[in-house]
Parts: C-alpha cells; structure tokens; sequence
C-alpha cells in the first residue's frame, strides 16, 4: 500500500505507525489496518495467581480420578460391573431401623464413575435397583456386600410384612419389601 500523502510504500499493518511518525499532523485514513493489542507480559503477582489456580486444579482433577476409582463405601467391586444388555431389572425396597431410628441407605450405591454394580441405589428412597447382564439371583446379602456393611444379626426381618427367619441369603425379587431391624447400632 502508498501512503497517500508521500508516496512511499508501506505494508498496510505499518501505515498508522508511518502516519504517527512521518505525518503526525495528519488524520489517519479509514483504510489504514487497526493494530493488534499487544499482550501485557506476566507480572509477579498475575504468575502467582496462575500457579495457584494452575495448582488448585491439578488437586480437583487428581482428587476426582482417586474417587472415581473407589468405590461407594469400599475400594472394590463386589461383582463385575454391568456392561450389556439386562437380563432383569428388578426393584425391591429396604428400611431398616435400629435403636437409634432410621437408617438411611445411601444414594448412589453401588455407583461410582467407572462402574455400575449389578446391585446400586439412584437415591436413599431405600429402592435397590437390581440391573444384571448375568442371568444369576441376587441376595440381600450381595447388596450388603455392595454397600460395604455387614448384614449383622438384625432381631427382626420382615419380607412383604411378615416376619422370616433374618439371613443374608433370602433373594431380591421385585417389588419385595425388606425391613430389618438391629436392636442395636447398625453398623
């Protein structure tokens, strides 16, 4: 490009500059390119404050692959995790109180970010959802193990209402109602 008032060719990203420096007094034309904002350099502070953010989301980001590797309530998983088609899917229910009052079961066990456990709770509504690509049968007991806690000795079992001899050994079927209760503190 010419610079209109002398002539002399200059690259269209120099033509504000020659203006500024040859023709100071004159206006800037329109055609002339607008210049780049030139990047500040870092100071102490700003490289400060990047190494701690830098620094606080490697810890959020190793913390997530730590628990996304552990399981709900142990660091192994009980039955291989579900992958295929199911089987069932099947819904029983269990409450369980002991001295204290209600037990709440956790939501999301069984549940982690690399696995689904055949047997897992969405929430602590005390549905158990029994998802199986196996075609095999799944005890109280199993979800137990799932959940990380011992089945104990509970003195009372209840299974749709009536009382059964407490063992972990009774299978889950749909839409049966478990209700165990420990005369003392449940694990």
């Amino acid at each position: 490009m010419k610079c209109a008032a002398c002539g002399v060719s200059v690259k269209d990203e120099n033509l504000r500059r020659h203006y500024a420096s040859v023709h100071p007094k004159l206006a800037i034309p329109e055609s002339a390119a607008k210049p780049r904002r030139q990047r500040q350099p870092m100071t102490h502070g700003s490289k400060k404050i990047a190494g701690i953010i830098l620094l606080t989301v490697t810890v959020i980001v190793a913390l997530a692959v730590v628990l996304s590797v552990q399981h709900v309530g142990q660091g192994s998983y009980p039955f291989p995790c579900t992958t295929g088609a199911q089987v069932y899917h099947w819904h029983p229910t269990l409450t369980i109180r002991d001295a204290n009052g209600p037990v709440t079961v956790p939501a999301n066990t069984g549940i982690s970010a690399t696995c689904m456990e055949p047997l897992h709770t969405h929430d602590a509504s005390g549905t158990i959802h029994v998802e199986t690509d196996v075609n095999r049968l799944y005890t109280i007991g199993d979800f137990f193990k799932v959940w990380g806690k011992p089945f104990g000795s509970p003195s009372q079992m209840l299974v749709n209402g009536t009382a059964i001899t407490a063992t972990p050994d009774r299978t889950l079927y749909d839409q049966e109602a478990f209700a165990l209760t420990y005369s003392g503190t449940f694990a």
